[in-house]
């Protein structure tokens, strides 16, 4: 029964993380992430104290900062009942990593292995549909469908999750274990490449460069895992090879290189966010103290492209024209904070949350790029625990 009710906790973490990626604020989207924090709770046996949290989780007080500088600018939002929306979705954050705190602190073996038996079923399955069902289509903007996944929030879960398991490998000592974990690699690192998530497929291949790297002169990369690890990147560009792919497809991974012919590439997706950029620059010139409030970008002065564009896709940018120099320095001040706290905890954490910030360079807002505030859950005993 006990274990049961932790597979179900961690099934349930997973699903919540997931679902803080999604950017579009929707009341279904509000209910399902309420029910599932309620029920995540519940199965947690979670005893909700205020004061041990802040006393005992100290990193979670930036997050707090960020909600209250987010709730004051959404007071002269120029966009306010949008505002409070996205307020609501950054509120809702806050169970969620009070949750993933607790369940950090009190990981162990037996919690460590049952997370890895529930990932291999599930890349197995999803491995398989990818393949039969080929349910991405980048031309078109995303509506909720069974047979169609949204490229972006399956890239970034899955990208990220690589990248952890990664580093699992690399800590990893038996032969066994690196096999069980190689072979989750393959079938992740196939499917974010199929799912054609530009983004994530370039920061796969920068950072987990820079971590074999770091390894490798860390003396935790030995013959066996180096054998691993070729046959996984070998395996996944056998199968690149010979799966088929359509014109778009492959464009979507060419067009960008025409960057650097002084080309502006012929792809909808990084024109939109050319605009973007140009749009969000347009207005921190007009607005450079304070900002436009938290939500204001979405339809600026009832501007026709920022009514589908509503936020800039790029999470400084978005710092800066919604919350003005204030949240600017907010972030500037949780980046260094960050980088010093996960440097002196551990490089691959630390080389895994810039993982994340590269991420946030290109899509999602503030409150769905809570991959970038997850740090907040770790204290200086937290990768001794993990490692263990």
């Amino acid at each position: 029964m006990k274990s049961c009710k932790e597979t179900l906790c961690i099934l349930f973490l997973l699903l919540l993380i997931t679902i803080s990626n999604i950017s579009n604020i929707t009341p279904i989207v509000f209910i399902l992430k309420v029910i599932i924090i309620v029920v995540t709770f519940f199965i947690s046996q979670f005893k909700f104290d205020f004061r041990n949290i802040l006393k005992n989780y100290s990193n979670l007080k930036y997050y707090f900062f960020l909600t209250l500088i987010a709730a004051i600018t959404t007071i002269y939002s120029s966009n306010y009942s949008y505002g409070i929306l996205k307020l609501l979705n950054l509120i809702l954050n806050i169970p969620i990593l009070i949750l993933l705190t607790d369940f950090i602190r009190n990981i162990n073996e037996n919690k460590a292995i049952q997370i890895m038996k529930i990932l291999l079923p599930f890349t197995i399955i999803s491995f398989i549909l990818v393949i039969l069902i080929q349910p991405f289509d980048q031309s078109k903007l995303y509506v909720f469908d069974l047979t169609r996944w949204s490229h972006v929030l399956f890239s970034r879960m899955l990208s990220l999750l690589f990248l952890v398991l990664l580093v699992i490998f690399l800590y990893s000592n038996t032969k066994r274990r690196q096999f069980y974990i190689a072979l989750i690699l393959f079938l992740v690192l196939f499917q974010i490449y199929y799912a054609n998530l530009r983004a994530a497929t370039i920061g796969i291949i920068i950072f987990s460069f820079i971590i074999i790297i770091y390894a490798k002169i860390m003396n935790h990369l030995n013959y066996t895992k180096i054998k691993f690890l070729l046959l996984v990147f070998l395996s996944t560009i056998i199968m690149i090879y010979f799966f088929p792919t359509s014109s778009y497809f492959n464009a979507r991974y060419t067009e960008p290189a025409q960057i650097f012919y002084g080309k502006l590439p012929n792809d909808g997706g990084m024109n939109a966010r050319f605009q973007a950029y140009q749009k969000a620059i347009e207005v921190i010139y007009n607005n450079p103290i304070m900002g436009v409030g938290f939500g204001g970008f979405n339809n600026y002065n009832n501007d026709d492209l920022l009514s589908w564009i509503i936020y800039p896709h790029n999470i400084f940018l978005e710092f800066q024209v919604e919350m003005g120099i204030i949240g600017s320095l907010f972030f500037l001040f949780y980046l260094g904070k960050m980088w010093r706290f996960l440097s002196s905890l551990n490089k691959y954490i630390l080389f895994i949350w810039l993982f994340t910030l590269w991420l946030a360079l290109f899509a999602k807002d503030i409150p769905s790029n809570l991959i970038v505030f997850l740090p907040v859950v770790l204290d200086d005993n937290s990768f001794r625990t993990l490692k263990d």
